[in-house]
């Protein structure tokens, strides 16, 4: 399905930055495509600043590490493959959970592109990434693809076309997806696997035309699958050529339910005895989708609440009776009980405190493992904060965040709560940032990064 020649060759970019990007030992480069240059078998690429590399990568037959170093790498080219790796060559991240590493492949609109994936892998070829990408109006068009290799996505596998687009596809290869699998185009299989191919989804599946499609191969799905479109047969599982698919989430399709082999199945017309304890059997003998017999599922993972507290809401999704509960008595859920699908309204206390709070609401449900999510507050807040340095200062004013420099030239300005979570990046490339739209009464950490590579952290206070 995957090109039948691979063309051995790295498409440099120039990156649209000064300075020193990353280095490999103690060598420092300024550009990627330097670094890409004299990469040897078994070296580290360590980011040293954010990088956007307008171009696609190629290792063949040797094993490269980025260290990200909290850096965002991402990797955008608009006429091909985003990553390509392949006769044993391997891509790794030194920590994936320190930065990002984010891979688009597009479609320019020539015949011989007519193929395009964010990561391809072939030929016993590894690769780990944060987020996979495939985008372009092309026949064929997977976000993470895996013909003989193995790819690993932290986050999300998404693709969108007007042709077949797949968000994770394997053939005698594997494809381990830690978010969601999405095809959003007019011809969109959330996942397709080919024989020999396995493919896990951590997260849910949704497509435009099918959610599951196995020909051959192993699909395991741990969350919810869906088929978006109407009247044209959309599939939420379809298992042919022996294919086997697992589902622990719900299936929703509004024209087929499931499909094996050429026989159709409503979510009724499960096969008994099951041949998978806990799980619904859906087979022709051949082709097998088993389906989780007590799903379940919520909708959230966190929420944050302002210091002046208010209501938010998550829902549940259930065949059986649950249970909610609180950890903390400044933090109420309603109902607390209740059976099958439900919405529950989460109710925070404002914090009067000048430190942020943490709590965890618990869902159990009959039968099955509880899912927690973690809520945090800001602290209280109690005057506008002005900080003032010799020679940067940082003040609020209308409601914006304003970083003034008097001497050095300001590159990027982050926005953090209180509990860490970034809010807003904007890049600069003056002494002066003005930073809008942020909500008023919230206290946030500004990180300012200069263009000599200084970095200077202060506390704001917005408050009208």
């Amino acid at each position: 399905m995957k090109k039948a020649f691979f063309f051995f060759a790295i498409f440099f970019a120039t990156l649209r930055a000064t300075g020193q990007v990353c280095q490999i030992g103690t060598t420092t480069y300024t550009t990627l495509d330097a670094a890409l240059a004299a990469v040897t078998n078994g070296q580290t690429i360590k980011l040293l600043s954010n990088i956007t590399y307008n171009s696609g990568i190629i290792i063949e037959g040797k094993s490269i590490t980025f260290d990200l170093n909290g850096k965002k790498l991402d990797i955008t080219n608009p006429a091909g493959d985003g990553l390509d790796v392949g006769n044993n060559g391997e891509v790794k991240l030194a920590d994936p959970s320190n930065g990002e590493f984010n891979v688009t492949g597009s479609y320019d609109g020539s015949a011989s592109n007519f193929e395009v994936d964010g990561v391809f892998v072939h030929n016993s070829g590894k690769a780990t990434v944060t987020n996979a990408t495939s985008t372009g109006n092309n026949d064929f068009c997977m976000g993470a693809c895996s013909s003989g290799g193995t790819i690993t996505v932290i986050g999300n596998a998404t693709a969108s076309g007007n042709g077949i687009n797949e968000g994770a596809y394997a053939a005698n290869g594997t494809v381990t997806v830690g978010g969601n699998a999405i095809a959003n185009g007019t011809g969109g299989r959330g996942i397709e696997v080919g024989t020999g191919g396995n493919v896990t989804v951590n997260g849910d599946v949704t497509g435009i035309f099918f959610g599951v499609f196995s020909v051959g191969g192993v699909v395991t799905v741990n969350g919810n699958v869906t088929a978006t479109a109407s009247g044209v047969g959309s599939t939420g599982a379809y298992a042919d050529s022996g294919g086997k698919i697992t589902i622990n989430g719900f299936i929703t399709a509004p024209d087929i339910y499931i499909k094996v082999g050429t026989t159709t199945k409503f979510a009724a017309q499960y096969t008994t005895p099951t041949t998978l304890p806990g799980y619904l059997t859906y087979t022709d003998g051949t082709n097998t989708v088993w389906v989780n017999a007590n799903p379940f599922s919520v909708s959230a993972t966190s929420m944050n609440f302002a210091s002046s507290g208010g209501n938010q809401t998550f829902d549940i999704q259930s065949v059986t009776t649950w249970m909610v509960g609180s950890s903390d008595s400044w933090l109420t859920v309603s109902p607390a009980s209740g059976s099958n699908n439900g919405t529950i309204t989460v109710t925070a206390a404002a914090n009067t405190t000048s430190a942020a709070r943490t709590a965890t609401v618990t869902i159990m449900g009959s039968g099955v493992t509880a899912k927690t999510i973690t809520i945090t507050q800001d602290a209280a807040v109690t005057a506008i904060e002005t900080i003032e340095t010799p020679d940067i200062n940082v003040y609020s004013q209308f409601g914006n965040v304003i970083v003034d420099s008097k001497m050095l030239t300001i590159k990027s300005v982050l926005i953090y709560s209180v509990s860490g979570q970034l809010i807003k990046t904007v890049e600069s490339s003056s002494n002066n940032v003005s930073i809008s739209g942020l909500p008023s009464k919230h206290i946030f950490i500004v990180k300012i990064v200069m263009d000599n590579g200084k970095t200077v952290e202060k506390k704001i206070i917005v408050n009208s």
